[in-house]
């Protein structure tokens, strides 16, 4: 029991002794590797001062059964020292050679190590599925014709759809974005659909409870446990407030955010691979597209998110006779929860038949003047109007759903677009090719021959459109491709706003059989434009700029009296602060302190070899030199020292 407990605390011990030297280890090296290196590298630096103390001992005579002399003793802890000093070197010199080679925090921690092993292998079991997937469908081997294909386009219906839920919903976005894929692909995506087997009503409860904290049942009056629609990521439920308010509960199904995370990193790779051996991908741009839609999916998967959109986009409704959205339900939405007002009704293309000539016309005649408001005045807009999500209610309103995606635009830039949009329908080149250059700030970057040969392809796309019958849609598809064949990179939200008009012309036309959206556009442009310079706001922005003018002005007479007087009296000066920001002193300061740092540490260790190699001297024991020991020390130290400077190398950050 006393061997035992002797053992442990001489465990104990060791492993303090060693915490304590890789704490100096890494100390030395401005605490760059990780602890576990420098505590693994103390124990066996330990271990080696250990096998070297007693071969030392007893060349100093220092044995078992003798008594040594005093200085014998002090010869042998000075020597000891001396070999910890280059055991601590050596131990040094690994940490820096494992910081060249496998850099701490490159992998993380053992935590993240471990998680990005189980994500590992989540990916690749579900990525050698979705390879199973594009093989049967022979999606690459359709992909040499590009979107244009009838043979890709299939085939890609046909791969996304086998491919599970969340490359399902990438295909039904895709559907609405017939400006970035072709009019075939988006009306073969169409097809898709998102139905699941609902999940069953004890795990639905378990995931309320834990988002509300509390039974639904003590904060619902009543809720249906069987779901009205039951998607891949979420299902919705009818329910009732103990106010009588019949909402709709969207609950985020278990694990979705996992599931969506690893099928999109794999789609990313696809884009990749894509990119790599397809010209039309690298024209599409297919990893940007892929890492867009990521994050629009996963964001859209934060129903918080959902529900600020919802009220940002109710806002320019209120007082509206012919259209509503939803009430959010506040205090009830969560994350992975979202409580809404429930609307009755059908879908608005669906009810068209049952309304009169001139109901649908003014229907088709207030939603798009809703829209076009939202995005060139409110400059806040819902951005994914397909059909599915405009419902005609039982009262006769319009009602739209699912704010998962929204637009936001700045005054200046809506202001420039309505223009633009403006000259496009009315055919007016040169205005066209001013609002271009205002509305995406080309300004400079465009040498005059450019900019002319971009109007003239401005005017031939406007007379191509414009002649015979006009389609929105098409127009707004070709002003994209335009705009990208000039190198122009349109803003997302900007994208969503031309992408948002051309998706209601599907709607408009079920309303209204024929609907010429570009003559109605003329229509509304014109007010909409007069009510973004109102002279109320233009007199408001002319007071805020003249009241700045004049704080600027007031100061002028002052600085101007002071240079003058200097420029007379000879006491003008220029004046230069070399490294006046902190970033270049800190950057100076470095540079300094390694080149030293260098100059030093190469003295050190060569003054050390040099006297390392002294044959001749004074002795202080049997073949030990002072000469060699002082030597050792001195190297030592500058190899120490060369250590810390290679590690400082090796972690700068750029700029630093």
């Amino acid at each position: 029991m006393q061997y035992l407990f002797g053992n442990l605390i001489a465990i104990v011990v060791s492993i303090a002794i060693a915490a304590v030297i890789g704490a100096l280890l890494r100390r030395a090296l401005d605490g760059q590797p990780a602890r576990w290196r420098s505590f693994v590298l103390a124990l066996i630096a330990m271990v080696v001062v250990a096998e070297i103390a007693g071969p030392v001992a007893v060349q100093l005579g220092i044995t078992a059964g003798t008594t040594p002399s005093t200085q014998s003793v002090l010869w042998w802890l000075f020597i000891m020292l001396l070999v910890i000093l280059g055991v601590g070197v050596a131990a040094l010199g690994v940490l820096v050679m494992g910081e060249a080679v496998l850099p701490t925090g490159r992998y993380g921690t053992f935590a993240d190590i471990a998680r990005s092993l189980a994500g590992g292998a989540r990916r690749s079991v579900r990525y050698v599925s979705l390879l199973r997937v594009t093989a049967a469908s022979r999606l690459w081997r359709s992909a040499r014709g590009g979107p244009d294909s009838p043979e890709f386009a299939a085939a890609i219906t046909r791969t996304l759809s086998d491919a599970g839920p969340t490359f399902v919903k990438i295909g039904q976005v895709l559907s609405t974005r017939p400006e970035l894929v072709s009019p075939a692909l988006a009306a073969s995506l169409t097809t898709l659909q998102s139905d699941a087997p609902a999940l069953p009503a004890d795990i639905v409860e378990a995931e309320l409870t834990r988002a509300w904290g509390r039974s639904p049942d003590a904060l619902l009056a009543e809720l249906d446990r069987t779901p009205f629609a039951a998607a891949s990521l979420a299902q919705v439920h009818a329910g009732r407030m103990p106010n009588g308010t019949e909402v709709v509960v969207k609950v985020r199904r278990p694990g979705a955010v996992q599931q969506v995370s690893v099928d999109t990193s794999i789609l990313r790779r696809f884009a990749v691979s894509a990119e790599q051996r397809f010209g039309w991908a690298r024209d599409l741009g297919a990893v940007a597209l892929a890492e867009g839609l990521g994050r629009s999916l996963l964001g859209e998967l934060d129903y918080r998110s959902e529900a600020r959109n919802a009220r940002a986009c109710s806002a320019g409704l209120v007082g509206d006779p012919l259209i509503t959205a939803p009430e959010v339900i506040t205090d009830l939405t969560r994350e992975n929860v979202l409580v809404m007002e429930r609307f009755h009704g059908v879908k608005l293309a669906d009810a068209a038949a049952t309304l009169t000539a001139e109901r649908r016309a003014e229907l088709a005649d207030a939603l798009l003047s809703r829209v076009a408001t939202s995005i060139f005045v409110d400059g806040v807009f819902h951005a994914d109007l397909h059909p599915g999500n405009l419902l005609l209610r039982e009262d006769g309103r319009i009602g739209m759903l699912d704010f998962g995606a929204i637009g936001v635009i700045d005054p200046e830039t809506r202001r420039q677009l309505s223009l633009l949009l403006l000259a496009l329908l009315t055919g007016d080149d040169l205005a066209a090719a001013t609002a271009l250059t205002l509305a995406f700030d080309l300004g400079d970057r465009r040498q005059r021959g450019s900019t002319d040969a971009m109007r003239r392809e401005l005017g031939r796309l406007m007379t191509l459109h414009l002649a015979g019958s006009p389609d929105f849609t098409a127009l707004v598809a070709d002003l994209v491709r335009f705009l990208s064949r000039h190198g122009i990179a349109v803003p997302g939200d900007v994208a969503g706003a031309f992408r948002t008009l051309a998706s209601l012309q599907g709607t408009l036309r079920a309303l209204v059989p024929g609907f010429d959206e570009i003559a109605a556009m003329r229509g509304i442009l014109p007010t909409l434009i007069h009510r973004s310079l109102e002279p109320i706001q233009l007199a408001q922005h002319a007071a805020i700029e003249a009241a700045l003018a004049l704080s600027i002005a007031r100061r002028l007479p002052e600085r101007i009296e002071r240079v003058s007087d200097d420029l007379a009296s000879g006491r003008l000066v220029v004046r230069t602060r070399a490294f006046a920001d902190a970033d270049d002193r800190r950057f100076a300061s470095a540079l300094v302190t390694d080149a030293v740092s260098g100059v030093l540490a190469a003295v050190l260790i060569g003054v050390g070899a040099g006297l390392f190699t002294v044959a001749d001297g004074p002795q202080i024991g049997p073949g030990i030199g002072l000469l060699p020991l002082v030597g050792a020390v001195v190297g030592t130290a500058g190899t120490a020292l060369a250590f810390r400077l290679l590690v400082r190398l090796f972690r700068r950050r750029p700029g630093s």
